[in-house]
């Protein structure tokens, strides 16, 4: 932890924290290219997500916390709703609800699932945006 937290303050150093966060993000949306289902938004919502995280990060100074909400994310959609995770199929679940025939992927997330929808990107969105404003008052 110590390495990466060290990382990440010599590129912040380097280009600038913006840039920091934006090469972050893409090369975490980048893992996810050989997902099944992997569309345009799909890759928006991951670099979304890859930004709400390092905001987070950056307020909290705790790398667990998102590594926590990272993995709930995964477990809830697969192992609770029944909804592939990023492409990948979930298994058994408690809940199930089928994809409905007719539904455009960009609103259902199609097979690449609820990361996939313009729904997610709203919501991180908006986290994006909330997280941002605390961290400017914080700082001020």
């Amino acid at each position: 932890i110590r390495r990466q937290r060290q990382m990440c303050k010599e590129t912040a150093s380097k280009l600038n924290l913006s840039w920091g966060i934006a090469i972050s993000s893409s090369l975490f949306s980048i893992l996810h290219l050989g997902n099944q289902g992997v569309t345009a938004l799909s890759l928006i919502s991951i670099i979304l997500v890859g930004v709400l995280m390092a905001l987070y990060m950056l307020k909290t100074d705790n790398i667990w916390g998102v590594a926590s909400l990272h993995g709930a994310w995964n477990f809830t959609q697969g192992n609770l709703v029944g909804v592939a995770v990023s492409g990948q199929n979930a298994g058994d679940s408690l809940l199930r609800f089928p994809t409905k025939s007719g539904v455009p992927d960009w609103l259902s997330g199609g097979a690449f699932g609820l990361e996939g929808n313009i729904i997610t990107c709203i919501v991180l969105l908006i986290g994006i945006v909330i997280l941002r404003l605390q961290l400017k008052k914080e700082n001020s």
